[in-house]
């Protein structure tokens, strides 16, 4: 049975080269969403502060990660759905199904919403680039809905990049 749960230092290569496999194929599919060092250079802290979590294989293989956390920079500018309930924030969402064909990225978003309930969230927040057409959609259909507002990042410091926001009652 799949397991969800905190990464350890020890897992750090095997979650660079499921990073690696995502951005192959998000290369694949003309999604060219992540640039230098990103996301890379957040994981060791992700995996320190306790916010990183995976979903692990029968046979210890790591099948997805992600970091979540109780806030983002920016949230602020965004008209969300829930605004007074405790939510937790989904970032770095990293499932590639070469590993497990049976896996998807709308199982995994179903699965860490629990563990967000078991953190006292109300809602679940996720942040996805515009244009991201393969995780707007398992955004979707994982039951997260659209947000108004606008948040923008600097991404590599030469342009602004805008961020969809999408927001789940959990």
């Amino acid at each position: 049975m799949r397991q969800l749960r905190k990464a350890t230092a020890e897992d750090l290569p095997q979650i660079t080269e499921l990073a690696k496999e995502t951005e192959r194929e998000m290369r694949r599919k003309n999604v060219h969403v992540w640039r230098g060092d990103y996301p890379y250079c957040y994981f060791a802290p992700d995996i320190s502060a306790g916010r990183m979590w995976v979903m692990e294989g029968e046979d210890g293989s790591i099948l997805a990660a992600f970091s979540m956390r109780e806030t983002i920079e920016g949230a602020e500018r965004i008209n969300w759905r829930y605004p007074n309930k405790k939510a937790m924030y989904i970032e770095r969402l990293m499932v590639c199904p070469f590993r497990d064909r049976s896996i998807t990225s709308t199982e995994v978003m179903i699965r860490l919403s629990r563990i967000a309930v078991d953190m006292g969230a109300e809602s679940l927040r996720l942040l996805e680039l515009s244009g991201n057409v393969p995780a707007v959609r398992a955004c979707k259909l994982a039951g997260f809905r659209y947000a108004e507002g606008d948040i923008g990042t600097d991404n590599d410091d030469r342009c602004t990049v805008r961020m969809d926001c999408f927001e789940m009652k959990i």
